[in-house]
């Protein structure tokens, strides 16, 4: 099987795609302003080493992971936050990553956080909630979002609940009336389902939680 040929070591031999390359990547795009095309060569790069359908699952947990323990981010975890943001939407928009499997790379990654923390992992529970969040943003901003986005929530209600106020938040940050509305109604349902108040009565409590 053909892989990684562009980064192949001395003989031609072919990387694994692995944490380490998938990281590479992902350092190679911060590198590159947002004004030019930087994701032509992380889409290359990815669609040319075929990921399997599980393969393209850990990769891209192993993207969004990237700025916590990658050298490159330590300097700007801002900037390293919306690197792998941006990774991920490249990948997602031009169809090398599916929704499915980004759903479950998002919820893989806020579900290990404990052993993240517990076994030296890269990040903790905070940084790798604050990318779940921003990834559901960016896919509201770029016109990305699609329901299947809501299969990476966690079971526990209330873990879903801090991780969708979480994107209201940071849709409050910004200066686009326009994005916070589009949040709010994209997961005004599923915010009251999951905190068990019907719709038409909700908006109070949930303000309420907002302001906490």
């Amino acid at each position: 099987e053909k892989r990684h040929e562009q980064f192949g070591a001395a003989g031609g031999l072919p990387i694994p795609f692995d944490r380490a390359f998938v990281g590479r990547l992902a350092g190679r795009l911060a590198a590159t302003s947002p004004r030019r095309d930087g994701g032509f060569a992380l889409r290359s790069s990815w669609r040319e080493a075929a990921p399997t359908s599980e393969e393209a699952v850990q990769g891209a947990q192993w993207l969004l992971e990237a700025h916590l323990c990658g050298p490159w981010a330590a300097r700007d975890r801002r900037r390293g936050l919306e690197t792998v943001v941006r990774g991920a939407c490249e990948l997602l928009g031009h169809g090398h990553l599916a929704w499915p499997q980004l759903a479950r790379a998002l919820r893989h990654l806020v579900a290990e956080e404990a052993a993240a923390e517990g076994e030296g992992g890269p990040g903790g529970g905070i940084e790798r909630e604050a990318v779940f969040c921003a990834v559901f943003l960016r896919t509201l901003e770029v016109g990305l979002f699609h329901t299947a986005a809501f299969r990476a929530l966690p079971t526990d209600r209330d873990d879903a609940w801090r991780l969708l106020v979480g994107v209201l938040k940071f849709a409050a940050e910004g200066e686009c009336e326009g994005l916070r509305r589009r949040a709010l109604g994209e997961l005004w349902e599923v915010l009251c389902a999951v905190r068990g108040v019907p719709v038409e009565t909700s908006e109070r409590e949930l303000f309420r939680q907002l302001a906490r």
